[in-house]
């Protein structure tokens, strides 16, 4: 249960601020950023290349073609099919743009008390596709999630959250308003984590109790309204938590 207390401190901790609050910081590399954007360039210009090439084939295919040739539909299809594959590397380019999109290079926590907000957020900083500009995303506490089978802590490396088999983890915003291009971000492992502790990625991602409506994170900052409510009448929801934070860490 040690473990569990720690946790449960560090959320303590984080709820209780009045200001923003980073978890998570990730310095996109130079290399990255001219990799996906030269990845893209290449496919490109592929792209144009076989489109080039695969109209060319159809104007000579339809040259040397009798009339009774043009007229079947499967020489057709022989004739015309290359066309159709002149959309995949356009596909593959933009693809290329939209994964570099979704890096997330800074997570923040921001509370009710500041910017006027309804109800208490993540902050969500990545990258523009193209030019790298800072875009930023308010996301509510209960909306964004690790999937069911991911593990962001793993408990290897200075901060828990090392994996040889992946370089990285992925969040969702699960708001049902949300588009599907907007749901997805990209987590790098060899980012920084708030107290070096990925236990509390852990914890906030975790999509335990989602039965109940709410999140580990809300049922935290309910207790963190009146601090006397540590030594009286919220012990059972406080023990509860606790349980909470055991079972996560438990399932890892």
């Amino acid at each position: 249960m040690a473990g569990a207390t720690g946790l449960f401190t560090l959320l303590d901790e984080l709820t209780s601020k009045k200001t923003s609050q980073w978890l998570y910081k990730y310095k996109m590399k130079p290399l990255l950023k001219a990799g996906s954007l030269g990845l893209s360039a290449v496919l490109v210009v592929y792209g144009i290349t076989f489109s080039d090439m695969a109209w060319f084939s159809v104007q000579k295919g339809r040259e040397l073609a009798t009339e009774e040739e043009t007229k079947d539909w499967k020489y057709l299809i022989k004739v015309y099919g290359p066309l159709g594959l002149t959309v995949l590397p356009f596909t593959l380019a933009l693809g290329t743009l939209w994964t570099f999109s979704r890096a997330v290079t800074k997570i923040e926590f921001v509370p009710i008390s500041q910017n006027g907000l309804t109800k208490p957020s993540f902050k969500v900083v990545r990258s523009s596709a193209i030019l790298g500009k800072p875009k930023e995303t308010l996301i509510g506490v209960s909306d964004l999630v690790k999937s069911k089978n991911a593990r962001i802590f793993t408990g290897k490396g200075a901060q828990g959250i090392e994996d040889k088999g992946t370089y990285c983890f992925y969040l969702t915003n699960k708001n049902k308003n949300v588009q599907f291009w907007d749901k997805h971000y990209i987590m790098a492992r060899s980012g920084e984590v708030w107290k070096s502790d990925g236990k509390i990625l852990e914890a906030l991602f975790n999509d335990n109790i989602k039965s109940e409506q709410t999140s580990l994170l809300n049922e935290m900052i309910k207790l963190n309204k009146d601090k006397q409510s540590f030594h009286s009448k919220s012990t059972k929801q406080k023990n509860m938590i606790k349980n909470i934070i055991l079972n996560t860490q438990q399932r890892k």
